[in-house]
């Protein structure tokens, strides 16, 4: 939830509606979400690490969550899409499939407006 939370705010952001009260909240878990998840990341990956074959794990784990990746992000980038239009000049759709086919090796939207990588909290 920590998550949706955060990116929830930055798009909603840079779309145009006032989200301070989302980006106070987001300021305030920012040093609890990356810790919080990786945490509970080891507790489950023990049992998968230690119980199960390799193969299990890429049939179980890796490829169901790349399916998943590419239809969120083709939702994502869609609404991302639509939601750049409210209150603003729309970004074209060209732009839009761009970054979404650049999106499997770097991720659109953690990137700075100079294109450099930033901290993503």
């Amino acid at each position: 939830m920590l998550v949706v939370l955060y990116h929830a705010a930055r798009w909603l952001d840079r779309a145009g509606p006032d989200t301070d009260g989302w980006q106070q909240v987001n300021a305030t878990l920012a040093s609890l979400r990356m810790p919080l998840f990786f945490t509970m990341a080891g507790m489950f990956a023990y049992s998968w690490i230690w119980k199960r074959t390799w193969r299990e794990v890429t049939r179980v784990k890796l490829l169901l969550y790349a399916w998943v990746f590419i239809i969120w992000e083709c939702i994502g980038t869609a609404f991302f899409w639509w939601g750049t239009g409210i209150g603003k000049p729309r970004i074209g759709i060209r732009d839009a499939l761009t970054g979404l086919a650049k999106s499997l090796i770097q991720p659109s939207l953690e990137a700075g407006s100079s294109g450099r990588w930033r901290c993503a909290s």
